[in-house]
């Protein structure tokens, strides 16, 4: 299979994710924007070391992930393609 055809593919799955029909999908587009934008707003306020807060944002984002029914190996998937970009920033 080409690279063209694997990304065809690859599009054509995300956008059959994206056309089905959950509890996250049916809630109004501005209040997903405002949260999460409140989300990066309370992940910024942060200190570089401090982990407490950022525990107890955790669970806020699991549920997002288990309430949005994506599967493990895309979201893998994707987590692994942004790791090297959070150790960069997280470098002393």
């Amino acid at each position: 299979m080409t690279r063209l055809a694997a990304a065809l593919d690859q599009f054509r799955a995300l956008d059959s994710l994206a056309a089905r029909d959950t509890a996250l999908t049916r809630r109004d587009a501005r209040a997903k924007l405002l949260v999460t934008l409140l989300f990066l707003v309370l992940v910024q306020s942060c200190g570089r070391w401090q982990w407490a807060p950022l525990l107890l944002l955790a669970p806020f984002a699991l549920a997002l992930v288990l309430q949005s029914g994506l599967p493990a190996r895309l979201l893998a998937r994707a987590l692994l393609l942004a790791l090297p970009l959070v150790l960069l920033a997280a470098a002393p």
